[in-house]
């Protein structure tokens, strides 16, 4: 089962805190399909630094000590590194991903794919 949660902003800071919340509270729930021994695995894109970085990371946090992975992508020159390296799963290197825009992110789409294979602790045909 696959499941996309979009939280859009129109200009500013992103609440990237908030996001995470509602993929630890909402979405990866029995009441939304989740189920045990199923991998639960979130890309997070942004393009911005978040509204709060430390209520960021803290739900990062909470959302991988719940069992999901979180794989990164970085999207321009104004993302923060420091705060989406501290919201993947570890190894950073592995898990987040910096393009300068858009139309970059079809370079890296086998990158993360793997990276999502490698989280999930599965095998994945590409």
């Amino acid at each position: 089962m696959s499941v996309t949660v979009h939280v859009c902003v129109r200009s500013g800071r992103t609440n990237l805190a908030a996001a995470l919340r509602l993929v630890r509270t909402d979405v990866f729930t029995s009441a939304h399909g989740a189920r045990s021994g199923v991998a639960r695995v979130i890309v997070a894109m942004t393009t911005t630094p978040s509204l709060n970085e430390t209520e960021t990371v803290q739900e990062a946090q909470l959302l991988r000590r719940a069992g999901v992975a979180i794989i990164g992508v970085g999207i321009g020159d104004t993302v923060s590194h420091s705060e989406l390296d501290g919201v993947v799963s570890y190894p950073a290197a592995r898990n987040a991903f910096y393009v300068d825009d858009y139309s970059q992110l079809t370079n890296y789409v086998n990158d993360v794919v793997s990276s999502q294979c490698n989280s999930a602790q599965q095998q994945c045909f590409l």
